[in-house]
Protein backbone atom coordinates (compact mmCIF):
# COMPACT_ATOMS: atom_id res chain seq x y z
CA UNK A 1 0.00 0.00 0.00
CA UNK A 2 1.27 3.87 -0.93
CA UNK A 3 1.30 6.41 1.30
CA UNK A 4 -2.09 8.44 0.90
CA UNK A 5 -3.66 5.61 -0.14
CA UNK A 6 -6.66 3.63 1.68
CA UNK A 7 -8.77 0.62 1.11
CA UNK A 8 -11.85 1.31 2.56
CA UNK A 9 -13.74 4.81 2.09
CA UNK A 10 -15.35 4.18 5.23
CA UNK A 11 -11.85 4.49 6.96
CA UNK A 12 -10.68 7.62 5.70
CA UNK A 13 -10.08 11.16 7.82
CA UNK A 14 -11.94 14.38 7.11
CA UNK A 15 -11.53 17.70 8.84
CA UNK A 16 -14.10 20.45 8.38
CA UNK A 17 -11.70 23.07 9.15
CA UNK A 18 -12.95 23.47 12.68
CA UNK A 19 -11.79 23.95 15.98
CA UNK A 20 -12.52 21.66 18.83
CA UNK A 21 -14.52 24.66 20.03
CA UNK A 22 -16.55 24.47 16.42
CA UNK A 23 -14.68 27.96 15.20
CA UNK A 24 -13.20 27.67 11.55
CA UNK A 25 -9.77 28.04 11.15
CA UNK A 26 -8.12 30.99 9.31
CA UNK A 27 -5.82 30.30 6.51
CA UNK A 28 -2.01 29.49 7.74
CA UNK A 29 0.45 26.80 8.54
CA UNK A 30 -0.83 24.21 11.23
CA UNK A 31 0.41 20.86 12.41
CA UNK A 32 -1.75 17.97 13.09
CA UNK A 33 -0.76 14.42 15.05
CA UNK A 34 -1.93 11.55 14.20
CA UNK A 35 -1.88 8.86 16.91
CA UNK A 36 -2.91 4.77 16.09
CA UNK A 37 -1.67 2.38 18.91
CA UNK A 38 1.83 2.61 19.25
CA UNK A 39 2.22 4.77 16.00
CA UNK A 40 2.27 8.50 16.15
CA UNK A 41 3.07 11.05 13.55
CA UNK A 42 3.13 14.88 13.51
CA UNK A 43 2.40 16.66 9.95
CA UNK A 44 2.54 19.87 8.62
CA UNK A 45 -0.96 21.63 6.49
CA UNK A 46 -1.31 24.67 4.82
CA UNK A 47 -4.89 25.59 4.46
CA UNK A 48 -5.51 28.56 1.85
CA UNK A 49 -8.82 30.31 1.29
Amino acid sequence: MLVGDYVESSKTIYWDRRTEGGEQVSSGTYFYQIEAGDYTDTRKMVILK
